[in-house]
Formats: C-alpha cells, sequence, structure tokens
C-alpha cells in the first residue's frame, strides 16, 4: 500500500524472501511449499516508508500412488506391475494407500482402450482386466484446489515359457524364468536334427 504523499520513484521489499522469485519487485512469483506471510515494505523517493501483509497459505495435495497385489518391479526406469499366467487374460488390482480426500477426483487411465476409471473416491483394490502385452497406465488426482497430480506405471502380463514345439508360448519370458534352446549336431544314423529346449530358473 503506498501512502498518498508518496513521491515516486519506490522501491519494494518482500519478507521473508524464501520461495520469491525476487524479493524486490512489486509482484513477484511465488513458489513457497508452507503457509507463510510476508510483509511488504514500500519506500519512496522522500525515505517514506509504509508495510502491508499478505498470507499465502498452502494446502498439501495428494500424491498420486498406487499399490498392487502382484509384483511390482522397476523396468527401464519405470514402476512396472507384472504377472505371468496361461490365460488369455489377467485380472489386476489397484489401490491408492492414501485414501479418498474430500473433493477430490480419481482417474486411471489404463492404457488399453478401454473406459477409464473416473470417480470422487480413490481406487480400493479396484480390478481391471489385462490381456498378453505391456501398457502403460496413468493416475491422476485433482483436488479440490485444482492442483493435480500424476503417476505413470506400466503393466506387464505375460504368458510362462511352454514346452515343446506343439505348444511354443510366446516371446513375453516372465523373470525369473530363462529359456535356452540349443541345436544337436545332425543325427547321420537317424537322418534328422534334434532340437532341444530347457527352463532354467534363476
Amino acid at each position: 500500500m503506498v501512502p498518498r504523499t508518496a513521491q515516486p520513484p519506490y522501491s519494494y521489499s518482500w519478507s521473508p524472501a524464501t520461495g520469491l522469485s525476487n524479493p524486490n519487485v512489486v509482484n513477484p512469483a511465488c513458489s513457497v511449499t508452507t503457509t507463510t506471510t510476508y510483509t511488504l515494505t514500500v519506500t519512496d523517493a522522500n525515505g517514506c516508508t509504509d508495510t502491508d501483509q499478505m498470507n499465502v497459505t498452502v494446502t498439501p495435495s495428494s500424491v498420486a500412488t498406487l499399490i498392487s497385489s502382484v509384483a511390482l518391479v522397476n523396468f527401464n526406469g519405470v514402476p512396472t506391475f507384472y504377472q505371468c499366467g496361461s490365460t488369455p487374460t489377467v485380472p489386476f488390482n489397484f489401490t491408492d494407500p492414501g485414501g479418498t480426500t474430500a473433493g477430490s477426483t480419481y482417474q486411471i487411465s489404463w492404457g488399453n482402450a478401454t473406459p477409464n476409471y473416473s470417480a470422487n473416491t480413490a481406487p480400493n483394490t479396484t480390478v481391471h482386466i489385462y490381456g498378453q502385452g505391456i501398457y502403460t497406465l496413468t493416475y491422476t488426482i485433482t483436488d479440490a484446489n485444482n492442483c493435480v497430480s500424476t503417476a505413470t506405471y506400466q503393466v506387464f502380463f505375460g504368458s510362462n515359457p511352454a514346452v515343446g514345439l506343439g505348444n511354443p508360448g510366446n516371446t513375453n519370458v516372465c523373470a525369473p524364468d530363462l529359456a535356452h534352446l540349443s541345436h544337436h549336431r545332425h543325427d547321420q544314423q537317424r537322418g534328422r536334427n534334434h532340437l532341444h529346449g530347457e527352463l532354467q530358473r534363476r
């Protein structure tokens, strides 16, 4: 607030300077992380001063996080939920350990071209069906103050390695299984080659 008898030019000083882009301009950007009361001191050309205060209230926002009963590993820097099986599809369940915050909305983009989860309550053992493959799941929370928190995961479902050429399975081999194939030498007496496969567990 500038007094009516003040003479320009004016200088400005915000205190504390914590979280401010520049404490000596009239409109600094503020990125404080805790509730803070700022005092603005305005000084005119005659050395006269006036002060005013502004309170910036910081409301903690939710942090988007999902857990599941299935395994969670780090794959190429991305947290990945994974499981293996012999069926075409398998259920995955997801829970937000932070629970529901009043006024917030929750959305999960499943990554497999199915309708999103969208609700005013956080997912709690929410089940989604995935086929074999790897998918990108995005979880977004928007709170009552329109603060947004987003987390990205991958979801992987692979088949267990099969035995024999009649049922070869697929190339999505699940850790810690390591499939080895070896081609034996030609059998001169029987006139045929032999393909041998074995599964090693690490």
